[in-house]
């Protein structure tokens, strides 16, 4: 029996002794991971405030402003801070124009004829 104990415990010390020398002095530290860098993001844009003038009123004023025109575009957008509807136009004439109007009050900012 004693030979069976003194054969597991050569067997023992010969499996602890394998791998990378056995000792802690030869372990290998772990490989540096790559750090990803914090995601940062632009803040977005307030939400632009609905307009009180809706497309068909906008369209309406354009209507009025060049009578006997035809509306060809409108379309919401800010310019400098200010909510404006940008209105594509042919007037009476056959000239092209370019009306702006202010989206909460109504009134025609630009109305001039393009080149």
């Amino acid at each position: 029996m004693s030979q069976v104990v003194l054969a597991f415990g050569v067997f023992g010390a010969v499996l602890s002794g394998c791998g990378n020398g056995g000792g802690p002095q030869d372990t290998v530290p772990p490989a540096p991971t790559a750090t990803t860098p914090p995601v940062t993001t632009a803040p977005s844009p307030p939400p632009m405030p609905l307009p009180e003038i809706d497309r068909n009123l906008a369209h309406r004023i354009a209507q009025d402003a060049v009578a006997g025109g035809q509306i060809t575009r409108v379309e919401l957008e800010t310019e400098n801070g200010r909510l404006l509807w940008d209105i594509d136009a042919t007037d009476a004439e056959g000239r092209r124009r370019d009306l702006d109007i202010d989206a909460h009050t109504g009134q025609v900012i630009r109305n001039q004829v393009e080149d």
